[in-house]
């Protein structure tokens, strides 16, 4: 935990690795990734099925990406079915983060800073 950052410690369902995108999978427990489920920030250690996890639900963390990312060019993230971290690029995509451009990333990258932050991307008219 930093001082840049809100955690909070929920269980984890299933296996979590560290730096990666989980979601709310009920009563105060996590999973990691998915896409399409409600975000619940990123997780700062791993932890097994069980165990407990601290999550950064706001400020600023490391994460892990799933694809390159580039300073000036990209700007929110959302999870993939890994918990890794793309691009936003869809209408109506729930963003988990915002990637703050501090160096550019590759597909893999395992300490990208991000601002975790939750919001639904809309692509300009």
């Amino acid at each position: 935990m930093n001082s840049n950052s809100i955690t909070r410690t929920y269980t984890a369902s299933g296996a979590i690795v560290a730096g990666r995108a989980v979601y709310i999978t009920g009563a105060n427990t996590v999973a990691q990734g998915n896409a399409a489920g409600l975000p619940g920030g990123i997780a700062l250690a791993a932890a097994a099925d069980g165990e407990s996890v601290d999550v950064c639900i706001s400020g600023v963390c490391l994460a892990s990406a799933g694809a390159v990312l580039t300073p000036g060019t990209h700007d929110f993230l959302v999870s993939d079915a890994n918990g890794l971290l793309d691009p936003a690029s869809s209408d109506g995509e729930r963003y988990i983060a915002r990637f703050l451009g501090e160096r550019a990333a590759a597909d893999g990258d395992t300490a990208i800073p991000v601002c975790v932050e939750f919001g639904f991307f809309y692509v300009a008219p």
